[in-house]
Parts: C-alpha cells; sequence; structure tokens
C-alpha cells in the first residue's frame, strides 16, 4: 500500500472511521443550510429532471425492487408502527388538501396527539375511549381548511358514518356525547 501512489477512490477508502464520520457530518451539515435547501428546491422543479426521476421510477427493474424491498419482515414492521400510520395519515390529508386547492397551514401528527390529549383520548361524537382518527369538521370538499383548527378526533365508526355531512353531530352512530353538539357549535362559529 505504501510502495505506490494511490488513486483517489483509494485515500477516500482508506480513511479511518473518525475522519469518515468527520466527512459524513460536513456533508449533513451542508445539507441543513437554507443555502442548500433552496438549491436543491429549485433543481428538483425543472422539467427535465421531474421527467427523469418519473421515468426511473416506472421501469419495470425499480418497480420489482419495491416490491421485494416491501416485503421485508423489518419494513412491514416500520409500516404497522403508530408512528408511520400516524405520518402517512397527515401526509393523505395534507395532499387533498393542496390538491383540492383549500389550502391551509396542514398539520402534524403532533399536533393530532395534542388535541386527541386535550380531548382526554376519547371520541368528540361519542365520548367512547377508542382508537381515533382525524376527521374535519368542514370537508375539505365542501370549502373547509385543512387546519387542525377544523380538525376533530373520531372513532371509526362515528367517522364513517359522518361521512362528508356538515353540521353539529349528524352521524348516525346514536352514541352522541350530550356535551358534543353543544361543543361543536362553539367551534363553528369560530370557523
Amino acid at each position: 500500500m505504501s510502495g505506490h501512489k494511490q488513486c483517489r477512490k483509494c485515500v477516500e477508502y482508506y480513511r479511518t472511521r473518525a475522519q469518515r464520520q468527520e466527512y459524513r457530518n460536513q456533508r449533513r451539515a451542508r445539507r441543513q443550510t437554507q443555502e442548500y435547501k433552496v438549491w436543491r428546491r429549485a433543481y428538483l422543479s425543472k422539467p427535465a429532471v421531474q421527467e427523469r426521476n418519473r421515468a426511473r421510477r416506472r421501469t419495470p427493474k425499480m418497480r420489482a425492487y419495491m416490491r421485494e424491498y416491501m416485503k421485508k419482515p423489518s419494513m412491514r414492521a416500520y409500516f404497522r408502527t403508530s408512528k408511520m400510520r400516524a405520518s402517512r395519515r397527515t401526509w393523505k390529508h395534507n395532499r387533498q388538501s393542496r390538491l383540492l386547492g383549500n389550502g391551509g397551514a396542514g398539520w402534524t401528527p403532533a399536533q393530532f396527539a395534542a388535541l386527541c390529549k386535550k380531548h382526554g383520548d376519547h371520541c368528540v361524537c361519542c365520548g367512547r375511549k377508542r382508537k381515533l382518527q382525524p376527521d374535519h369538521i368542514l370537508p375539505v370538499a365542501k370549502g373547509g381548511r385543512n387546519e387542525i383548527s377544523n380538525i376533530q378526533p373520531l372513532c371509526g365508526p362515528c367517522n364513517q358514518s359522518k361521512n362528508g355531512k356538515t353540521g353539529p353531530y349528524t352521524c348516525r352512530c346514536g352514541r352522541h356525547n350530550p356535551c358534543a353538539s353543544r361543543r361543536l357549535k362553539r367551534r363553528l362559529k369560530g370557523c
């Protein structure tokens, strides 16, 4: 190794672990700068780059690779975690709002968790302590904004029976919390 001049790749490969870690930290710090984020956003918005990325995703080889990758037990377990489910749900709501053009700042899983805690982890409609889902008080399809002020925690049956209806708990579950209608009327006045 020391008898001949090394190429650049060899020099990078034979760095010590500390040097490799330092190099990674420098790259990570650069990617966190505002200047890099602006550049990256501009680069990714170019039509040629977008078309190239779309073409890469559409190749049969890439689709087959992703199918196999998602079948891994570690990935299947990751997608079943509550944190991942919450972030997918948030992403879905925020994307739907962007597509419909209703705007709104969006919301995060942490904000929804705080909202659930505020209501004592109970369904706002029936008052039962169940697994809660986010629901728009005024549906996005009817002009409601996708903000945390327009989100309420409902259990599955209440959310499904409410569907896209508006008004003070028009769901047909028949298990309304006595205070629910008053609470919703107050919140709707503020919208």
